[in-house]
């Protein structure tokens, strides 16, 4: 008797089913015995030589577009984790409107205004208009840090002494 789900010698086969034991071996469903395009030992056609290249391009180009879009989706996510909003010190005000641009006041005129970039936990700044910007050519690199309501800056690398004793010194308390 066979198992359940086995195909013994009495059974026939399904449509696509080729036979593997007894006189019908190898034979399909019709009674044919299906013959591939291109024998065992043959060396590929020319044309199945250029599909194999272009199958193995189109991977390669699959993979590497899902490995820019994992580098660029992290960069994002990165980007995102930067702390956007107003955050003061005494009577400084300091705003990042989360699309790269800050302004900084006090007392309520800007004092400077600017640009940030961010990767991970360091944001680069470059000042473009005010009484307290520097050269634009000083770009100045920070780590930062938020704990709590607190955003603090460590410099890495500024050549502007007046940005750097502005954002360093102290915490930063977000408002709002």
């Amino acid at each position: 008797m066979n198992s359940p789900g086995a195909i013994g010698t009495n059974a026939t086969p399904g449509p696509g089913f080729i036979v593997i034991d007894g006189p019908e071996s190898g034979k399909n469903c019709d009674g044919e015995r299906p013959t591939p395009s291109t024998p065992r030992n043959a060396p590929p056609t020319d044309e199945e030589t250029a599909m194999y290249r272009r199958t193995q391009f189109s991977t390669l180009s699959a993979l590497l577009a899902a490995a820019i879009c994992s580098v660029s989706a992290a960069s994002a996510a990165e980007a995102g984790d930067f702390p956007s909003g107003t955050y003061t010190d005494a009577d400084i005000t300091i705003a990042f409107d989360g699309d790269g641009h800050y302004r900084g006041s006090q007392k309520g005129a800007i004092e400077v205004e600017g640009t940030y970039t961010v990767k991970g936990d360091r944001v680069q700044f470059t000042d473009t208009n005010g009484p307290w910007a520097c050269p634009m050519q000083q770009i100045g690199t920070y780590d930062w840090k938020v704990a709590g309501q607190h955003l603090t800056f460590s410099k890495v690398t500024d050549a502007c002494k007046e940005r750097v004793n502005g954002l360093t010194p102290h915490a930063w308390t977000k408002q709002g």
